[in-house]
C-alpha cells in the first residue's frame, strides 16, 4: 500500500472548505427561513431569515423547544417532528405561528428529515414561507363572495319570488279576468323571472357544492322521478335505451336527493341532458 500523496489530502480538505463556505452562504443568503429540529423540537439551528422572520434570534432559539410554535399546538408540533424522523415528507401546510412580539402569522410549513452521514435522522428540517398577506387577501376574497351570495339570496331571489307569484296569480284570473294580449305580455313577464330565479338558485347551488353543503341522499332516490313519471307510461327496455326520454331520466333521478330543489332541478337540466346521454348508455339503438 501506499501512503496517500499530501497533496490530495490538502485538495480534498480545501474541497470541503469551500463547500461549506458555500452552504453557509446560501444558508445566510436564502430569503426562505430554514430551521432544524431534534426529535423533542429542540431548535438545533436557526437560519436569518428565520431570524427575520420570527423576531427571535439565533441565540434566543438555539437550544430550545421551537419559540413560534404557540402552547396549543405543541402536541401538534411534536406529531409533525415525530413523522419527519420516520422518514415522512411533508410540504407546504398553512400553519399559524407566534412571532416574538405576540403578533400572529401565517406560515406555509414544508417539513422532512435531516439524515447524518449513516443515513440515520438526526433531525427535522423547517422551510417556512410567511403567506400572512396572501391568507389575508383570500379571507378577503371569501368575505366578499359570502355577503355577494347573501345580496343574492335575500335581495335577490326573495323579491323575484314575489314577482313571479303574482304574476302567476294576475294570469290565473285573481285580479279580474285579462285579454289574450296582457296574457301574452303576462306570460312573458313570469318567464323571465323565472329563468332569473332559475339564475339566482344556480349561484346559490354552486356556493354549497363548493362548501360541501349540498348532498345528495342516495337513500331517496327512486327508479324515476315523478315528474318523468308523470309524462306518460314507461317504454319498452329497448325504445328507451334508443330514445332521448333515457337519457332524461337519467339525469333526472341523479338528482332525486335533494327533493327541495329536485323539480326545480329536472327542468333547469332536462335539455342539456338530452345532448349528454351518460357513457357508454347512448347509441345502444340495435345497430
Amino acid at each position: 500500500m501506499t501512503a496517500a500523496d499530501p497533496g490530495d489530502r490538502t485538495t480534498y480538505d480545501q474541497r470541503m472548505t469551500d463547500s461549506i463556505a458555500d452552504l453557509t452562504a446560501i444558508l445566510h443568503s436564502c430569503p426562505i427561513a430554514i430551521y432544524s429540529t431534534d426529535r423533542f423540537g429542540i431548535v438545533q439551528m436557526w437560519s436569518p431569515a428565520a431570524e427575520r422572520l420570527s423576531g427571535f434570534s439565533s441565540h434566543e432559539a438555539v437550544g430550545r423547544f421551537d419559540p413560534i410554535v404557540p402552547e396549543d399546538a405543541i402536541e401538534d408540533e411534536l406529531g409533525r417532528v415525530g413523522r419527519a424522523f420516520a422518514g415522512e415528507v411533508a410540504l407546504s401546510s398553512v400553519i399559524s405561528r407566534r412571532k416574538k412580539d405576540g403578533s400572529t402569522i401565517d406560515l406555509s410549513i414544508s417539513v422532512g428529515p435531516l439524515y447524518d452521514e449513516s443515513g440515520e435522522a438526526r433531525g427535522a428540517v423547517f422551510l417556512a414561507v410567511n403567506v400572512t398577506e396572501e391568507i389575508s387577501e383570500r379571507r378577503k376574497v371569501e368575505l366578499l363572495k359570502g355577503e355577494f351570495v347573501s345580496t343574492v339570496s335575500h335581495e335577490l331571489r326573495t323579491p323575484l319570488t314575489s314577482i313571479g307569484a303574482a304574476l302567476a296569480l294576475i294570469a290565473g284570473g285573481a285580479a279580474g279576468a285579462i285579454n289574450d294580449r296582457v296574457a301574452h305580455l303576462i306570460g312573458i313577464a313570469d318567464n323571465n323571472a323565472k329563468r332569473l330565479i332559475r339564475l339566482v338558485n344556480d349561484i346559490l347551488d354552486i356556493e354549497k357544492l363548493q362548501s360541501g353543503q349540498m348532498v345528495s341522499d342516495s337513500s331517496s332516490r327512486e327508479p324515476q322521478s315523478s315528474a318523468i313519471a308523470s309524462a306518460g307510461e314507461r317504454k319498452s327496455a329497448k325504445e328507451q335505451s334508443s330514445s332521448p326520454d333515457r337519457a332524461r331520466v337519467w339525469c333526472s333521478t341523479d338528482l332525486a336527493g335533494w327533493p327541495d330543489r329536485a323539480g326545480e332541478s329536472q327542468n333547469r337540466t332536462a335539455e342539456p341532458c338530452l345532448q349528454h346521454p351518460p357513457a357508454g348508455d347512448a347509441g345502444t339503438d340495435g345497430r
